[in-house]
């Protein structure tokens, strides 16, 4: 059992939570652990090992803080931007990106920010309010954040997804499941909990390269066409390349966490720098993983899409009142499909009622 499997059944053991939320984490706690001097270089520029975190799911039952926190534990220590509180990052992710989307907000800048630093630059400069200028060096940051599926889907814009920071997010989305009773703590869960602690701590200082077998490479070669074929018209360019990356992060996380345990890497601890060699079987269960999380992003493009469409005939229905089909048509300047997609999604929500041949607005009480 490696690292990761470690960590999802220690996951499995403290909480209901989905365990797609604990493959995650796990693959960013192992990826922090590293650092910015461990690369796997490939051109034009090295892949880095952070990753950026989006937790879906419903308020209190999907347990997103809770595997958060188990999260916090086993990594010790994580540093919070100043203007924002932990509270603010992990629970209420929606507000901030309401506020980064409105020009007008003092946060306006932080996606961008993000999307710089996300590339782990050598240098960064920012000028302050204040007017000094602040420079940070070899930067390396991870993030994870949790809001609701309805927060996070209302708050943000159909442009975001076409480039920048949320196309540098891996977004998790799970099924909905029953909640399960809460069992006693055990010594063996506090045992898991420090081999997965000192698995972290092996890592410490360790500079790393890695590269992929012969194979592998090749493997690797033939599932980024594979993505490219599946998914170039179906979600934003952003997106695919990123998730592409992703694609070798991941295989490189999983490669580390089978070697962790492993009694000949293991004796390589007063060594700094190491060399692990990405084998096929890793690649597939990236290659897996990346293909569940494109198809989700998939969902959320259409549904952004669909809102767009949705907003046009409300601004129609709210300028001229009740109007027919071929009115909606002429005013929304609207396909007679695209009409029909958020005409649909309008009367499911209940915001439009349907009187003979006529919409209009519901109004409210």
């Amino acid at each position: 059992m490696g690292w990761i499997e470690e960590y999802i059944e220690y996951h499995k053991n403290l909480t209901d939570a989905p365990e797609e939320y604990a493959e995650v984490l796990a693959l960013s706690l192992l990826g922090h652990a590293i650092g910015r001097d461990s690369i796997h270089p490939l051109k034009p520029f090295p892949i880095r090992h952070n990753i950026y975190v989006i937790l879906l799911g419903e308020a209190g039952k999907s347990r997103k803080s809770t595997s958060i926190n188990i999260a916090k534990e086993i990594a010790e220590s994580y540093i919070y931007p100043s203007r924002f509180s932990p509270e603010a990052l992990m629970d209420e992710f929606s507000a901030i990106l309401r506020k980064a989307f409105d020009r007008r907000s003092y946060v306006s800048g932080t996606l961008e920010l993000l999307s710089e630093v996300y590339d782990c630059p050598e240098e960064l400069k920012r000028r302050t309010r204040s007017g000094g200028l602040v420079t940070a060096r070899n930067l390396y940051v991870s993030l994870v954040a949790c809001t609701t599926s309805e927060g996070f889907k209302s708050s943000i814009e159909p442009e975001a997804l076409k480039q920048g920071f949320l196309t540098r997010c891996i977004i998790i989305e799970p099924k909905k499941k029953k909640s399960r009773p809460r069992d006693y703590l055990n010594s063996e869960i506090y045992k898991q909990k420090m081999k997965l602690k000192n698995g972290l701590r092996f890592l410490k200082n360790k500079v790393i390269e890695f590269r992929f077998e012969k194979e592998a490479h090749e493997l690797y070669n033939e599932y980024h066409d594979k993505l490219e074929r599946k998914y170039r018209k179906k979600v934003e360019g952003g997106f695919l390349s990123r998730y592409q990356d992703y694609m070798i992060k991941f295989a490189d996380l999983y490669q580390l966490s089978d070697e962790i345990y492993n009694s000949q890497f293991s004796q390589n601890s007063q060594v700094n720098k190491l060399t692990i060699l990405v084998q096929e079987d890793n690649i597939i269960k990236s290659y897996k993983l990346i293909d569940r999380l494109l198809k989700n992003i998939m969902r959320i493009c259409e549904f952004c899409e669909s809102s767009k469409l949705v907003l046009k005939v409300k601004t129609v229905l709210e300028k001229h009142g009740k109007c027919d089909r071929s009115k909606l048509l002429r005013y929304s300047h609207l396909t007679a499909r695209e009409l029909d997609i958020a005409l649909e999604t309008l009367l499911q929500s209940g915001e439009v009622v349907k009187d003979k041949e006529f919409y209009k607005l519901k109004r409210k009480i």
